[in-house]
């Protein structure tokens, strides 16, 4: 159950600010394979990295109902190009125009990153925002993320670690 919610103070004003935390009562049970911690961008450089490919996961709508975690691996567009919206913001596309689906809003972009000579880790640097109609990435609707590098200051003030 959730005992917190943290909804940025600015988010119904405009979607720079569609990011929000859970606090939870209890622990969450990690299935491997499907729910595993994340790490954020916390070193400087990997504040100033912007990825150009991430994979996204959720459990959204696609074309078959399903309780099997899904992913995409999705490509940063340009924004001028695409009318995307600008930072702190970014859109994404997948191979064969794929994309993240409805329902898979919060989710994370992510990347692996090496951490050391043999340690590599999933780091989240965007959660799943927009996209229209059932699932994004179609030639005339990319899918839109946030960027956690321009929210981590809101996020470390609101988390207890």
């Amino acid at each position: 159950p959730i005992h917190r919610r943290m909804v940025h103070e600015l988010f119904r004003k405009t979607s720079d600010y569609d990011i929000a935390l859970l606090e939870l009562y209890r622990d969450v049970n990690l299935f491997p394979q499907q729910i595993y911690p994340i790490c954020l961008p916390l070193t400087k450089s990997l504040l100033m990295l912007q990825p150009h490919q991430m994979t996204v996961t959720g459990w959204g709508w696609s074309d078959r109902n399903t309780s099997v975690l899904l992913e995409a691996d999705m490509q940063v567009v340009n924004r001028v190009k695409r009318n995307c919206p600008g930072e702190p913001t970014f859109c994404a596309r997948g191979k064969n125009w794929s994309g993240h689906c409805r329902g898979d809003s919060g989710g994370p972009y992510q990347m692996i990153v090496p951490f050391g000579p043999a340690v590599h880790r999933y780091v989240q640097f965007g959660i799943i925002s927009a996209g229209s109609g059932q699932c994004t990435g179609t030639k005339k609707a990319p899918g839109v993320g946030v960027s956690v590098a321009y929210h981590i200051r809101w996020i470390l003030d609101h988390i207890n670690i």
